[in-house]
């Protein structure tokens, strides 16, 4: 028998409270008229059953002053916990609804379809109203291990339809709400389906999760390589443990956004001892690849390790490539060259100020560096690479 559990919020008001109706503009430019007298539009003002039952849940707000058409953020776990199901803010109308998730960070891949995995899809999701818990009717099921952290994507599908309603934020990543067991961070706005970013934004909701000691994930990934070998690139991987884990899938992309899956290999099931795989791509393509696994479970359920670059050289062609991403300690550069040359490094903000700044010489052929990027706040800054008459620039995420 499934039970439901009820969250009343008490709200004081003035008689003329009902009269008063506020203008909002949203990111996409639109005029939303918010009315106080719209919480008299549920039949049980003020009180909202929760989409699933869960004795734990996280509460932000639902205080809105803008929307957009969905929102990304990172949950980081202090205990292992399930995160179950959402409840959410949105403007009144029907709407569908897509969650999503990644492994880590969203910062750096808002615009990155293919670091993300589709948890599930909702129809017809009728808003409570604005400022109410909405309840999201998608099992999310989502396992953060301690210590670790999970991207969410919550987003409706289509142009037309209830915006989510959210807050303006001051930071991408300061912590917005958190208990003994989670720490939600706030994060970012998103117009349709991985467009337009508008940050920094607070999410408007509830978080239901379980706490599950021990924590148990599907694999424990201790090692991923990936390094150029003659003419092939060899890419190895150790797990520590397994769960029904049915096979990896080795992808690889020019861009770091569209993959192609090269081949398939078969995992270990379930284990409690260390595993080894070595694979090679016996024609890789020149100059820079991302490569990636994507661990599948037995139930179809998968999950995604960071992405690995390496550089192929190509005659006359300069290339860089950095990792980790996002990075936590040490940013990692490595770059191709035809001759011995004295390269400068320089890490700016997104302002374009320059924070450090540091030269090395290259060798005749790929050179490896690595910059200390601990002391950096949470973000996307940029790396200047330039010597001679090259100059390459690329964006990173801090974590």
């Amino acid at each position: 028998m499934k039970h439901f559990y009820f969250l009343a919020v008490l709200t004081f008001f003035s008689l003329s409270d009902f009269s008063q109706e506020k203008e909002m503009v949203c990111d996409d430019g639109t005029i939303l008229k918010i009315s106080n007298n719209s919480l008299a539009k549920n039949n049980n003002p003020g009180v909202s059953p929760m989409s699933c039952a869960s004795g734990s849940n996280l509460v932000t707000f639902y205080a809105t002053n803008n929307a957009q058409r969905g929102h990304m953020f990172d949950i980081n776990a202090v205990n292992c916990v399930t995160i179950l199901c959402f409840e959410m803010n949105f403007n009144v109308g029907t709407t569908n609804v897509d969650i999503y998730t990644k492994t880590g960070t969203h910062v750096g891949f808002e615009v990155t379809p293919g670091a993300w995995t589709l948890i599930g899809s909702a129809a017809n999701v009728v808003s409570a109203g604005v400022n109410l818990p909405t309840a999201i009717p998608i099992a999310v099921n989502q396992l953060i291990a301690s210590g670790a952290t999970r991207a969410f994507y919550i987003t409706r599908t289509t142009a037309a339809g209830p915006t989510v309603a959210y807050t303006n934020g001051t930071a991408v990543g300061n912590v917005l709400a958190s208990d003994a067991n989670i720490t939600l961070r706030e994060g970012t706005g998103k117009e349709l389906l991985f467009s337009t970013n508008f940050i920094p934004r607070q999410f408007n909701g509830n978080v239901f999760y379980s706490v599950n000691p021990p924590c148990v994930l599907p694999i424990e990934l201790t090692e991923f390589n990936v390094v150029q070998n003659g003419n092939v690139v060899d890419l190895n991987w150790t797990t520590a443990s397994e769960k029904d884990n049915a096979y990896f899938a080795i992808e690889r992309s020019v861009d770091g956004k569209n993959f192609e899956t090269l081949k398939n290999v078969n995992g270990a099931g379930n284990s409690s001892t260390i595993k080894k795989y070595t694979e090679t791509d016996a024609q890789p393509l020149k100059g820079i690849s991302y490569y990636r696994l994507k661990q599948v479970d037995f139930n179809g359920q998968s999950s995604y390790s960071e992405l690995r670059t390496v550089i192929v050289k190509n005659a006359g062609k300069t290339y860089v490539a950095l990792s980790p991403s996002p990075a936590q300690n040490n940013l990692n550069i490595e770059f191709n060259t035809d001759a011995s040359i004295v390269y400068t490094i320089e890490i700016s903000d997104i302002a374009g100020k320059i924070i450090s700044s540091s030269a090395i010489t290259s060798g005749k052929e790929s050179t490896k560096t690595s910059v200390d990027v601990t002391e950096l706040s949470r973000g996307m800054y940029f790396v200047t690479l330039s010597g001679n008459k090259d100059a390459e620039r690329l964006k990173f995420v801090k974590e």
